[in-house]
């Protein structure tokens, strides 16, 4: 099995690059519309706040599951972001481009930590909404 060129090393690792930048971005805007939703059914739904008012190990068990989200949405991003600066360090040192051609779609740490912090609020809001809904 012979050696794979330059190229082929940098298609191959462009296209993952290209993956971890396109995949984040999807789960961003994933993640925020499913938090939206859950916050705009218990902020809308008497029938959910009368569920989470009475029953308060299901409203537990919710902000379990929001927290456990949240947590999971962050180590995601986090890690996502490793492996893209990774890839980004390969690129670099196997020297084929410019690093121009590709630095543009390296997630950084500074983004992710934006969107983790937004995520979390998002959850936070959700929790107080929970809270919120077991007072008459």
């Amino acid at each position: 099995m012979s050696e794979p060129t330059a190229k082929e090393q940098f298609d191959l690792l462009y296209e993952r690059l290209k993956f971890y930048h396109d995949s984040a971005i999807d789960a961003v805007f994933k993640v925020t519309a499913s938090l939206l939703l859950v916050i705009g059914w218990v902020t809308t739904s008497e029938t959910a706040r009368r569920i989470f008012a009475t029953d308060q190990p299901i409203r537990w068990c919710a902000i379990v599951a929001i927290l456990l989200f949240d947590a999971q949405f962050v180590a995601a991003a986090f890690r996502s972001t490793g492996r893209s600066q990774n890839i980004a360090r390969q690129l670099d040192s196997l020297a084929y481009m410019p690093q121009a051609y590709y630095r543009d779609i390296v997630l950084r740490s500074s983004l992710t930590l934006a969107f983790a912090l937004m995520n979390s609020a998002f959850c936070a809001a959700a929790i107080v909404l929970l809270f919120r809904s077991s007072t008459p």
